[in-house]
């Protein structure tokens, strides 16, 4: 039986009468227990109330035995490889007087030759293990070496080819487009599991304050379109006013049509680009990876790598001109010095290797609040357009890399 005041540990852990209610807390602690240190595993006591990691009171379960069935029921369709009897025992244990009734005591004995478990969520595999009374995620080499397998390759190698893909894929397609993709990887050095909480990232979408950007304008996100589920992770927007993609292991694409681009006067060139749209649009996509990545934690992790790449698909024929709207320069230098500034090569137009950026980096636009980052995507845009760094409007202060455009 369980005292007030007995403290949690790497074998006992406490979780309220609500844990019923959302049954992957268990599933994901009773997997813990069985890849924590040593082979005895551990115990979960469900209603049991806590403070400060200490027990503190006790609610008891109003429907036990069902409560009991459900969460077998759960960990035997959860848990990989599949628990056999000896692994798993959940059973309904009187609650001290007062206040009476029962609670839940879930044990888990691990086999040795069958670890790493693996719970399984969003149609992924994670592999969470219990250090002191803290669970936390395995890292992939753990999970290797547990199998007794060599220890994986640097998956930036495996991004970068992704990113090849998906840009081999939109230049296959006749339509110009603008397209914007930044995708997560790891070094070699301290590799973990990664996955998207879309309770975590769905409020950046639908609330453009909080990734510091406009509620307006030339913005990935758009606060009046829903956010979907779509095969591999949610999708905001369509394919007519633009469309965010957001994947489970934390890639995010925006993609629209070159339209979106267009600088609408009315007068000018049908195909001519705005320049504050393209600058804009990227700086708004990394203040959504940026602040997407903080929410999980991910910023603080050193293996962690970015790779963004960028393209106007199909942009023969279009021209962006050099500053900004506002600069006499912007209206008159292609008119004096005859300059066009029109793409006149097939795409691709971007013809680097994908950016690659470190947590570190992308930590430090978030903490001074500057777009280091994305600079580096519009200055290649513009050299591809034939300009220099210079030609990039003044809104985007290049002194202190900061988009100033509010």
């Amino acid at each position: 039986m369980i005292d007030i005041g007995t403290r949690e540990s790497e074998r006992l852990e406490f979780k309220g009468a609500g844990a019923l209610e959302d049954l992957r807390t268990i599933g994901r602690a009773v997997v813990a227990m069985l890849n924590g240190a040593g082979v005895e595993g551990g115990e979960i006591w469900i209603g049991v109330r806590t403070e400060h990691d200490r027990a503190v009171g006790f609610e008891p379960i109003a429907e036990p035995e069902a409560a009991r069935r459900a969460v077998v029921d759960h960990c035997l369709d959860s848990v990989d490889p599949p628990l056999e009897a000896d692994e798993l025992a959940v059973d309904v244990e009187n609650a001290p007087d007062p206040p009476g009734g029962r609670l839940l005591r879930v044990i888990a004995r691990p086999r040795a030759e069958r670890r790493p478990y693996a719970f399984q969520l969003n149609w992924g595999k994670h592999f969470p293990r219990r250090i002191g009374d803290r669970t936390l995620p395995m890292s992939r080499h753990e999970v290797m070496a547990r199998r007794g397998q060599a220890s994986p390759p640097d998956s930036c190698g495996s991004a970068a080819k992704l990113l090849r893909e998906r840009r081999d894929e939109l230049l296959g397609d006749s339509t110009p487009r603008f397209w914007t993709r930044v995708q997560p990887c790891t070094s070699e050095s301290e590799p973990a599991e990664r996955a998207l909480d879309w309770d975590r990232v769905t409020p950046l979408l639908v609330d453009p304050a909080l990734t510091s950007s406009r509620p307006t304008g030339w913005i990935v996100m758009n606060r009046l379109a829903r956010v979907v589920p779509h095969r591999i992770g949610r999708r905001q927007g369509d394919a007519t006013s633009g469309c965010l993609n957001l994947e489970r292991c934390g890639a995010i694409e925006y993609l629209s049509p070159m339209d979106r681009l267009w600088h609408g006067s009315g007068k000018g060139d049908e195909r001519e680009v705005h320049p504050l749209a393209l600058i804009e649009l990227t700086v708004s996509l990394f203040r959504l990876v940026t602040r997407t990545y903080q929410r999980h934690g991910w910023l603080d992790d050193t293996s962690l790598r970015v790779l963004a790449d960028q393209e106007l698909v199909h942009a023969m024929g279009w021209r962006l001109r050099p500053y900004s709207p506002t600069a006499i320069g912007h209206r008159l230098t292609w008119q004096v010095r005859g300059e066009d500034w029109r793409v006149t090569e097939p795409s691709p137009l971007t013809k680097g290797s994908p950016f690659r950026f470190t947590a570190r980096e992308l930590k430090a636009d978030l903490e001074d609040a500057t777009d280091r980052c994305a600079l580096r995507l519009v200055e290649q845009a513009y050299q591809a357009f034939g300009h220099d760094p210079k030609a990039i409007p003044a809104e985007f202060d290049r002194a202190t890399a900061r988009w100033t455009l509010a």
